[in-house]
């Protein structure tokens, strides 16, 4: 299992590479010199740049994650699946709210990263308790994963999706970063 556990986190950092390279390929150029399509882009930079922040902190957990173990379960190896499916669609949820940012994409933006961070947490869970049986030992990787007050961060997410329904513009360039930057802040 230990071989398994190698290419489980082989293949996951690939995935992640992966949808990096579509989010960064799905911008569209300017092919004409005029201002509106240069705005276009500015948008679409943005929420490529607020998409990539959410990605690259996925790895980071999902890195810190990996470190704990030398060995591996099936139940690990689904549960990182499990978590890779709805990350995987986070190019898709971007292109859609760059080129239509309404209450509808947004809210499913926010929906997509709620979803992905609980897949996540399951992870986290099955293999702080395939590797500790002691109650500290645990909170102190989830501590080390999420940061003091991960729960703060799935309420903050929830209040945001909320606030995207009454104003999505907001929503992406004000407050969808901050889950992210709360949690960078907690981990320094």
């Amino acid at each position: 299992m230990k071989k398994l556990k190698t290419r489980l986190d082989a293949f996951s950092d690939a995935v992640i590479a992966i949808i990096l390279t579509i989010m960064v390929l799905d911008l569209t150029p300017v092919l004409k010199d005029n201002l509106t399509d240069y705005l276009l882009l500015s948008k679409e930079i943005g929420v490529y740049i607020i998409s990539f922040a959410f990605v690259a902190n996925m790895w980071y957990q999902h890195g810190t994650l990996f470190n704990e173990i030398d060995d591996m379960s099936y139940r690990i190896m689904l549960y990182d699946f499990l978590f890779l499916i709805p990350l995987s669609l986070t190019p898709l949820a971007t292109n859609m709210m760059a080129e239509n940012t309404t209450k509808i994409t947004v809210i499913v933006y926010g929906l997509l990263v709620g979803i992905t961070g609980f897949c996540f947490r399951l992870l986290a869970r099955s293999i702080t308790h395939f590797q500790y049986t002691d109650k500290s030992k645990m909170r102190q990787v989830y501590r080390k994963i999420f940061g003091q007050h991960n729960l703060v961060y799935v309420l903050i997410n929830g209040i945001l999706i909320v606030l995207a329904y009454f104003f999505p513009a907001s929503y992406f360039v004000v407050l969808s970063p901050l889950p992210t930057c709360l949690h960078a802040l907690k981990q320094s």
